[in-house]
């Protein structure tokens, strides 16, 4: 890299770290406003879950090898890099903290404006494996200084073995069943009738989301008067708003089936979580 280059680079840097000091909103995000699955795998996630991996090898079966963390370093950086280095250490030294002393909310992510990882995926793999679900982040108003955040694009441009794509997406889909039975998902909650000959509430939101689960209750006729539905959706479209996580997209989902409501005189309650959060809470809610 010569000397121009370098200090195009510095002030790119500088640049946008004074946009993002300006610019910065502080909020809570959950493990699934990150990590649930969109339209396609990010490059934080992907990264994240890498993490998780290494740190449950380390943890329950004493493997400080960091097999994954090394494999991705030495396919991005070259063949000397991840055998013991300097950032297995600091591996070690924060999963050795988070067992002392639990994850620390003065300890901020850094999301962009779609809420996806820029800084923190040893972090957020430590919060999955020591079951931290509630993180606290800044968001900047921008998307990644590179775009490569939102894909995993660039790591397929480089040596990077496909067994460890392959064991990283198999926990990545077994993650994604534990933030449905757990409740960490966006949820739509829906009672009183929800349908009726000529409209049905739940094949609409399955058609703007992404349903992931459906649960029913039923009233003392055998007749179903709840539904909660589990969903993702491809692009949330998170904002900040009273210090909270807010997807613009599950608010217009919310408007549509209200519209849909009064268009086919419905009777029924319909609440649509902003965040999985606020989806936790819900699904929380029905089961107490």
């Amino acid at each position: 890299m010569n000397f121009k280059l370098k200090l195009l680079n510095i002030y790119g840097c500088v640049r946008y770290h004074v946009y993002d000091k300006l610019t910065q909103k502080r909020c809570k995000v959950s493990l699934g406003d990150l990590m649930l699955h969109r339209a396609e795998l990010t490059f934080g996630q992907l990264m994240a879950t890498s993490r998780y991996m290494d740190i449950k090898a380390y943890c329950e079966k004493g493997d400080d090898s960091f097999k994954y963390l090394n494999a991705i370093s030495r396919a991005q950086y070259g063949k000397h890099h991840g055998d013991g280095s300097i950032s297995n250490l600091s591996f070690v030294n924060l999963i050795d903290s988070y067992k002392k002393n639990g994850y620390l909310e003065s300890s901020l992510l850094t999301v962009d404006k779609y809420c996806n990882m820029i800084d923190g995926t040893h972090r957020i793999g430590a919060n999955l494996y020591f079951g931290y679900e509630v993180l606290s982040a800044r968001m900047v108003k921008r998307t990644s200084m590179t775009g490569l955040w939102q894909t995993p694009d660039q790591y397929f441009r480089t040596p990077l073995p496909s067994w460890v794509v392959d064991d990283i997406m198999d926990t990545y889909k077994t993650l994604q069943k534990r933030f449905v039975d757990s409740g960490n998902t966006l949820c739509c909650l829906l009672k009183g009738t929800f349908k009726n000959d000529s409209v049905s509430l739940i094949s609409d939101i399955s058609v703007l989301a992404n349903v992931l689960n459906i649960d029913y209750f039923y009233d003392s006729e055998g007749c179903p008067s709840v539904a909660l539905i589990q969903f993702s959706l491809m692009q949330p479209a998170y904002k900040v708003k009273n210090g909270k996580l807010f997807s613009r997209r599950a608010a217009q989902l919310e408007k549509l089936l209200l519209k849909r409501k009064q268009m086919f005189n419905l009777n029924v309650d319909i609440m649509v979580s902003k965040s999985c959060i606020e989806g936790k809470e819900l699904w929380k809610s029905i089961r107490e």
